[in-house]
Order: C-alpha cells, then sequence, then structure tokens
C-alpha cells in the first residue's frame, strides 16, 4: 500500500575525496584514487554495468552507510550490484524515534499512515544512458532506482531486529506523466532478490531492469534518513561513490 504512493526526492551529494597513497600490491586501488574528485567539483561519479570503483571513507556518515566499494555486473537486463561498506552489522535499531514522518494515503482507505524511509541503499539507472556519466550523474535522467530499503512507522515502537529481516528490496520506475525527479511508482518484478554479508559487509541487489545495457549509467548512494530532519539537510547525509571507476569497459 505505502509503496504505490511513495514520492522520494533525492538530493545530490558529493562525498569528501581525499586521494589515498596506493599500497603496491593493489594496483587497481592506485588507479580509483589517483582519479577521485575532490569535494565540489561534480555531483558524484556515474559507473556502467561491469565497472566497480573504491570511495574514501566518510566519517560523516555511520559504518552501515559508508561506501568503500561498489561493483556490478549484468547478465541480459538483470543488473547485480554490490554496495562493500565500512561495516555491516548484523543488527540495526528501527523505527528510531526521531524520524520525520510524512503521511500517505491508499486510494481506497479513508485513513491515512505516518511512514518514513528511515535506511537506504539505492542504485539510480540511466537505462538508455543519455547522462553525462563523465563529470556526473543526472538525477532528473534516471528511469529506475533499484533499492534496498526500510520504511519507519510512526506508530511502531523502537525494535533492534536483524538487518536481513528488516531490509526489503524493489525496483522503482519513473512516472511518464510526472517527468520530475521526485515522482516514482512501484514495479512489480518477481526477479527482486537481497541478500547480505556480514563477513565481507556487502549488501547485494539484483532485479531485471527494463531497457538496461552495457552503456547505461548508475549511481550508488546510500542513506540513514536520522541524520536529517529536512530536505535541506538530505544534501549533506548521502554517501555517494566520488572516484573513477577501477574496471569494466572504458
Amino acid at each position: 500500500m505505502i509503496r504505490k504512493f511513495m514520492s522520494l526526492a533525492f538530493v545530490v551529494f558529493v562525498a569528501a575525496c581525499v586521494p589515498i597513497t596506493p599500497e603496491p600490491a593493489a594496483p587497481e586501488a592506485a588507479a580509483a584514487t589517483e582519479d577521485c574528485y575532490a569535494e565540489g567539483d561534480v555531483d558524484g561519479y556515474a559507473l556502467q554495468p561491469g565497472q566497480s570503483a573504491i570511495d574514501p571513507p566518510n566519517e560523516d556518515v555511520p559504518s552501515y552507510v559508508d561506501i568503500v566499494r561498489v561493483e556490478s555486473t549484468l547478465e541480459g537486463e538483470t543488473l547485480t550490484a554490490v554496495f562493500y561498506l565500512e561495516e555491516l552489522p548484523e543488527e540495526l535499531e528501527f523505527n528510531r524515534k526521531g524520524i520525520h514522518h510524512s503521511a500517505v494515503r491508499h486510494e481506497d482507505a479513508d485513513s491515512e499512515v505516518q511512514v518514513s524511509m528511515e535506511y537506504l541503499w539505492h542504485v539510480l539507472i540511466d537505462a538508455d544512458g543519455d547522462s553525462h556519466g563523465s563529470t556526473g550523474f543526472s538525477i532528473f535522467k534516471r528511469e529506475y532506482t533499484l533499492m534496498a530499503y526500510y520504511f519507519s512507522d510512526k506508530d511502531s515502537e523502537p525494535a533492534v531486529r536483524p538487518v536481513r529481516d528488516a531490509i526489503e528490496i524493489m525496483l522503482l520506475e519513473k512516472d511518464p506523466d510526472n517527468p520530475t525527479y521526485s515522482k516514482e511508482v512501484w514495479r512489480v518484478s518477481p526477479s527482486l532478490s537481497l541478500s547480505f554479508s556480514h563477513e565481507e559487509d556487502t549488501i547485494t541487489l539484483t532485479g531485471e531492469v527494463p531497457g538496461i545495457s552495457a552503456e547505461s549509467y548508475l549511481q550508488f548512494e546510500t542513506m540513514d534518513f536520522l541524520m536529517t530532519t529536512n530536505v535541506v539537510d538530505i544534501a549533506d547525509s548521502f554517501d555517494k561513490i566520488s572516484c573513477r571507476p577501477t574496471a569494466g569497459h572504458p
């Protein structure tokens, strides 16, 4: 019910990126850190399917939303996207106090419910590849969002739960009747799967994305919404890739 009425405004945040001296045994990391962007240069780096990238630590976000590396593969129109995090604990607290909730109403219901996105790991997907990926990713040109998430319910009590039991996955498609970036609709996809590795600190999202190809662009982002109370602060709360790809096609 909630999903059908979800409208998300994603505000771009550029993670501060300080070049790191590469270790001699890690040439792949060296390639990435030499091409990191300084804060304010671009709106985040977009990758293409099959590429990977590392990202310097971000001390401004919690470890479970601090991206250190991302990878992706594409088989036909099935995208697999992997978030490597600074740390992925087995449990997190959900329905925390302080989350800003908004009212949503189902078309067949007489009452509203108060909900909010609380945790988010998502991939913005420019399937037709018309985004200027080398200088940043245009969220206005994305067609889909593949996301792992948790919605906080205002009426639910805070509780510590296993991450794998609480986090869900869905694919959002931009509403063609509402071309602004904030309007998306829930797309039913039986091909979606979500997995976690607490040993490797990864979250892996897999789903069929219509029209995706090797020429599409992807942007990886994470968010803990307790860090913000209004849309202005959201810009300072995202973590995203700010280094050039280290693998995959040019």
